[in-house]
């Protein structure tokens, strides 16, 4: 399996490069980056060639799938193209910061299988690997089981660290970055979702910028309120505001309210960290602290191997990566797209769903 890098801006590309390396069966055939300093910085350090242009990379090194670390206004142009040309993509969050981007990733995503070249529909996925983080893998064990009850809230909270300094200009713009509920919220909608099954109908938000007055577009704080199909009310919690004196760059926390009891989890920084604790209260056993389970294989290789059912005509030729299907990823981002409206605006947005709220 080969895999190409297409657009290298973000730092979360060393990230899967690193974890490639030790994916087997899996080659690293390329990078492609308009800039040239980036993409001879990553060409140096995994020792790939580089390419200036996407075409370029896609012909050259003919790769079964790309990973796109592109600026977040470049994203969806470049896994639409992809697409298109029959090759998978796992794209770094968020694949599109406008309602039109997300219109084009989707269109590119789920054409028939016959249609793309080579005769199968190529992977399409989001790397929201809070999907793969063993508290939050055990939560959604907690969940699945029923000790909760039917789930009536559900509260995130996500504290990054800014670390102003080592951020390029793109990240400062709401232009190429999109947004801090757009980039961030992500993960814990998506989490939700994962959760309960259940897609957001009313979302009142706000963002707002206290620490960076010379980047006057930037927000290092947004919030979310949201109620769902089921009737489940959501409260999510993003800022840049992580103190840079905490061990973690972002210890995340999940709260889940059921009727039959409550679910708390700290992951206790990032998912490399490996640490994290998961706390379960019922009306019928007291609080304690749940061994944690962890994913059956990594976000990469099961990718991967997702790809290869794909080319394989497995799942009738359709791509499938069952781990983070494409449709959660586009309603994930359709929903936080409305959250950055309903912030902007002022006003309550609500969502529309196919099969009605």
């Amino acid at each position: 399996m080969r895999l190409a890098i297409a657009g290298a801006q973000h730092f979360h590309v060393n990230e899967i490069l690193d974890s490639a390396r030790s994916v087997p069966g899996l080659e690293i055939v390329g990078v492609a980056d308009a800039e040239g300093a980036v993409r001879l910085r990553i060409a140096e350090k995994y020792g790939i060639p580089s390419f200036a242009t996407l075409d370029e990379l896609l012909q050259s090194a003919r790769p079964d799938m790309i990973g796109c670390f592109d600026v977040p206004s470049q994203r969806a142009e470049i896994i639409a193209a992809c697409l298109e040309r029959g090759i998978s993509v796992l794209s770094d969050k968020p694949a599109a910061v406008t309602e039109a981007q997300l219109d084009l990733i989707r269109q590119a995503a789920n054409c028939a299988p016959a249609s793309y070249p080579g005769g199968f529909r190529p992977v399409f996925s989001v790397i929201l690997s809070e999907r793969y983080n063993p508290p939050v893998v055990t939560m959604k064990k907690v969940v699945d089981s029923g000790v909760l009850g039917k789930i009536v809230n559900f509260t995130a909270f996500r504290p990054h660290k800014l670390r102003k300094a080592s951020r390029p200009d793109w990240f400062f713009r709401r232009a190429t970055y999109g947004g801090i509920l757009v980039d961030m919220a992500i993960h814990d909608i998506d989490v939700f979702q994962w959760l309960t099954g259940s897609k957001p109908v009313e979302i009142t938000a706000y963002s707002a910028n206290h620490t960076c007055p010379e980047y006057p577009e930037f927000e290092d704080n947004g919030q979310m309120l949201f109620r769902a199909q089921d009737g489940t009310v959501g409260y999510i919690k993003a800022e840049w505001l992580a103190p840079e004196a905490h061990p973690a760059h972002g210890d995340c926390r999940f709260f889940i309210t059921g009727t039959e009891g409550s679910l708390e989890v700290s992951t206790e920084g990032d998912l490399a960290a490996k640490g994290g604790k998961v706390t379960l209260c019922t009306h019928k056993t007291p609080s304690r602290n749940l061994p944690l389970e962890s994913p059956s294989g990594t976000l990469l290789s099961d990718f991967m191997q997702a790809v290869a059912n794909a080319q394989a005509g497995k799942n009738n030729g359709a791509g499938i990566f069952e781990a983070i299907p494409a449709n959660a990823v586009l309603d994930a981002t359709r929903a936080v797209l409305a959250a950055r409206k309903a912030a902007d605006s002022g006003c309550r947005v609500t969502l529309q769903w196919e099969g009605g709220a």
